[in-house]
């Protein structure tokens, strides 16, 4: 299905967890029922979107044609088995494609008590068109590590999946979202040309490849929610709202509230 007419001011890259009917509570909200997510398609199957990967996204992203509009990104973050079971079957029949980020060290085990895709999976996903991303090793926050260790998470995952699949790994997914400039000389170290972040923003020209934005499909997000989400531009306010989340997340309790109090000098 083509992309319509027109010039688009960024290209949105949804981000997924788990499809599935159960979840753990504390795990709830990032669990998509499976008929929520039928739906999700549906909708933008009939109102003409194409998929791309994401690291297609980032070629257009970087180069100088217009960007097409009702284009967007799909990826699934740690390679839940329930992608294989609910999602990809919805997937190939709207002729879709998505990018699956994979921990490397669960596969064909278990994260968080839900089972990982195992690597004869993980071939037939990528056999059908699909890309498959690192999502580092461990699934540890590269934020908190020195370079060394960044490095080496971001390597591996790179070289087993590579090894694994036989075919070239191009994208990856910092864990949990959070990154730095370390982090991220680390990734593009690794030999990575893409890498995706949260950052709750459309992915934009003006955005760095190894730190493109996603926007969260929540478990509870209805069509017309979907609908809002894509709606979404990368504004000035967004993009302030956007680093204010990041420092927040990034940043201890108790060193935030030294600086908020050194900012209204409440003490030195």
């Amino acid at each position: 299905m083509n992309p319509a007419q027109g010039s688009a001011v960024g290209i949105p890259i949804l981000m997924y967890h788990s499809v599935a009917v159960d979840a753990d509570p504390s795990f709830r909200r990032f669990v998509m029922h499976p008929e929520a997510f039928r739906a999700q398609m549906d909708y933008l199957a009939h109102a003409g979107y194409c998929t791309l990967t994401v690291s297609k996204v980032a070629l257009l992203l970087a180069g100088d044609s217009p960007l097409p509009t009702r284009t967007v990104a799909l990826t699934f973050d740690d390679g839940f088995r329930d992608f294989h079971e609910a999602a990809f079957p919805v997937l190939q029949e709207h002729g879709f494609s998505a990018t699956i980020y994979v921990p490397t060290s669960y596969v064909g085990a278990t994260k968080g008590g839900r089972p990982v895709l195992s690597w004869t999976l993980l071939r037939e996903i990528a056999e059908g068109g699909f890309e498959c991303g690192a999502h580092g090793h461990l699934h540890r926050r590269l934020d908190q590590s020195d370079y060394g260790a960044a490095l080496e998470e971001a390597r591996r995952s790179r070289m087993l999946l590579e090894d694994g699949l036989q075919k070239p790994i191009l994208s990856f997914a910092y864990p949990g979202g959070f990154w730095n400039s370390r982090a991220k000389r680390a990734v593009g170290a690794a030999g990575f040309h893409s890498a995706c972040v949260v950052g709750e923003l459309v992915a934009s020209p003006i955005d760095d490849p190894l730190a493109l934005p996603r926007l969260t499909v929540r478990a509870w997000v209805d069509v017309p929610g979907l609908a809002r989400v894509l709606a979404r531009r990368p504004t000035r306010a967004a993009r302030a709202a956007s680093v204010g989340r990041r420092w927040l997340a990034r940043t201890p309790p108790l060193l935030r509230l030294r600086q908020v109090g050194r900012r209204r000098g409440l003490w030195r």
